[in-house]
């Protein structure tokens, strides 16, 4: 997917966003290039499956195990590239220990068999090429 990106973002901030994306992508063979934005909208049968695996992480890991769910039970995944600005106000709730925790989820999904679920919400060859 090309255009989209971040705005204001520190470099430390691109690295560890860029670095995340690619480890995740790479080890969960996912088809998507965000895996950890924020800003996704699900169909009913996606957010369906997604409530039904529910989550394993505390903290920003959710977004890889959505994105791993639904690609895993072949929901057709479409991303539009937007510009990510950094916040004016606040500070990050990421730490060390979210990290971490994200990259150990990773690391188990990547090894996890699929569950019963996941199998029977796979979507018939063709259903999705919107006719």
């Amino acid at each position: 997917t090309s255009g989209g990106g971040s705005e204001g973002w520190p470099l430390q901030r691109r690295v560890l966003s860029r670095g995340a994306n690619l480890f995740a992508r790479t080890l969960l063979r996912l088809p998507t290039k965000d895996v950890t934005g924020g800003f996704r909208v699900y169909d009913r049968q996606a957010i369906e499956l997604i409530l039904d695996q529910g989550t394993e992480c505390d903290g920003y890991g959710f977004q890889v195990e959505g994105v791993f769910a639904v690609s895993r039970a072949g929901m057709q995944i479409v991303e539009v590239p937007i510009t990510f600005r950094d916040r004016a106000y606040g500070r990050s709730k990421m730490s060390r220990s979210i990290v971490w925790e994200a990259t150990r989820r990773c690391v188990a999904l990547a090894f996890e068999r699929p569950r019963a679920s996941v199998a029977s919400a796979r979507i018939p060859e063709g259903a999705t090429d919107g006719h």
